[in-house]
């Protein structure tokens, strides 16, 4: 599997800690991924237990305040 170095939502270059085997996007409060992933946890069981506020609802969210 290739690995992809450039996050294409949001044009920015992926970026790895030396030692480390994760990617991650350096943009973390403007990568729309990252936002709707923290929401989805926030939301989730483990936490609040918001029932019915999933990825597709929290994409919904970032698409109606941007």
């Amino acid at each position: 599997m290739e690995v992809p170095h450039r996050v294409q939502l949001v044009r920015h270059d992926l970026v790895r800690k030396e030692g480390e085997a994760y990617w991650r996007c350096p943009n973390k409060r403007g990568c729309p991924s990252q936002n709707v992933e923290w929401l989805s946890s926030f939301a989730g069981r483990g936490a609040m237990d918001i029932e019915g506020l999933g990825y597709k609802t929290g994409w919904l969210l970032l698409d109606l305040g941007g």
